[in-house]
């Protein structure tokens, strides 16, 4: 959910500043029988104007992709053990 909220938050920055990206890259593509994976230039494109235009630091950015806030620095908090869920109450590993 977190994860989510992060990536949603990441694409409507952009558009603060009139940027918003072309048609999606494909993520993927198949020669001679062999995937290769693409990147989505068009994304990329519209991410880097976006560092330029706000003059944003790379560690910045990436706070920014991970959803951090100034309430909370966890980085990583979208792969929290969710173990307030009930489905998590017999697991007998929880302790380790």
């Amino acid at each position: 959910m977190q994860l989510s909220r992060a990536f949603t938050s990441l694409s409507e920055e952009p558009i603060k500043f009139g940027l918003s990206p072309r048609d999606p890259t494909p993520a993927s593509t198949i020669f001679n029988g062999k995937t290769t994976y693409l990147l989505d230039r068009s994304k990329q494109s519209v991410y880097s104007e976006f560092i330029r235009r706000t003059n944003m630091q790379l560690p910045a950015f990436v706070r920014l992709l991970c959803g951090e806030t100034s309430t909370d620095r966890r980085p990583k908090k979208h792969i929290d053990v969710p173990t307030q869920h009930p489905a998590w109450k017999n697991y007998i590993f929880i302790s380790q």
